[in-house]
């Protein structure tokens, strides 16, 4: 097999369908701690948080004040920019280095960043009136079973639960290889990364954890057709580099008696874009990403 991230679509002895993903060994060593490692411009990853529909539903659904907490949340991008927004957020990972270096980009203090473990919370029961987990669960080879029950416990009643985990989308459902799960889990070389789960499957295991599904969102198309499509990646990219200011050669390209009506013309090319990309049949058929909007009971 290439070395690459793989996925297959497998059934579990629940009967249920999920795409099972892979990836090199030697990639998954340390990989969570090189991840926060990397250099980042603080003030562009909270302004691209604070773009992020995601966001924008979860201040839609809980008041200014609401006390959050974000489980798995590196370096704090996601908590620093709702403690702007006038909630008090904290988050807890299992990365000594994204605690260590969230605290120092964005002063937060010890007490709003800690390490931590979603499986088994240093909180008490019902303090939190949101609880916020974006691309952790499925991390789990278990399942996000025991980490849905920890959020459960932990929630205030009628609190609500923000968890997003990539999704079986109808595309990949149809175009991914089929595979026998205990053969792919014992792949020389590699080991396990991640599941995605269908709405069916997550919803059932949602209440089974005590939650009440409000909204299932599915987001993030564009990774799905990239994937599938051939050419699309290589197209996709020159569309951008056609449509981001910041391009050199769009810059280079461009006579200074046209910057007005090419400005005119990237910002019509990059809204019909998102338009399509958003739109809610491309998302269910496409998403690669789903956020679960749920209440405690």
């Amino acid at each position: 097999m290439a070395k690459k991230q793989l996925c297959w679509l497998v059934q579990t002895k629940e009967g249920y369908k999920r795409l099972l993903w892979l990836k090199p060994r030697a990639e998954l060593k340390g990989l969570w701690d090189k991840t926060w490692e990397r250099q980042i411009q603080p003030e562009k990853m909270v302004s691209w948080v604070k773009r992020q529909q995601v966001f924008k539903l979860i201040i839609q659904h809980l008041p200014k004040g609401a006390k959050l907490l974000e489980a798995g949340c590196g370096l704090g991008h996601w908590v620093f920019a709702l403690c702007q927004y006038g909630y008090k957020a904290f988050g807890v990972d299992t990365s000594e280095v994204g605690i260590q270096r969230g605290r120092q980009l964005y002063g937060l203090n010890h007490n709003i960043l800690r390490k931590g473990d979603v499986l088994t919370l240093d909180y008490e029961e019902s303090t939190f009136d949101g609880y916020i987990s974006l691309g952790v669960v499925e991390h789990f080879e278990d399942g996000p079973g025991k980490a849905l029950n920890e959020a459960y416990r932990v929630l205030k009643k009628n609190g609500l639960l923000f968890c997003s985990v990539p999704y079986l989308n109808p595309l990949r459902y149809l175009f991914s290889p089929h595979g026998d799960l205990e053969s792919l889990l014992n792949t020389s070389g590699h080991s396990f990364y991640q599941w995605s789960f269908s709405k069916k499957e997550m919803q059932t295991m949602l209440e089974s954890a005590g939650f009440e599904l409000l909204r299932a969102y599915p987001y993030t198309t564009l990774k799905t057709l990239q994937e599938i499509i051939p050419g699309l990646d290589t197209m996709t990219k020159r569309t951008l580099a056609i449509i981001n200011p910041d391009c050199p050669e769009t810059q280079e390209s461009l006579a200074k008696s046209r910057k007005l009506q090419w400005k005119t013309i990237r910002s019509t090319i990059k809204q019909g874009l998102i338009l399509t990309l958003e739109s809610s049949p491309v998302r269910v058929v496409a998403g690669h990403m789903c956020l679960y909007i749920c209440k405690k009971g």
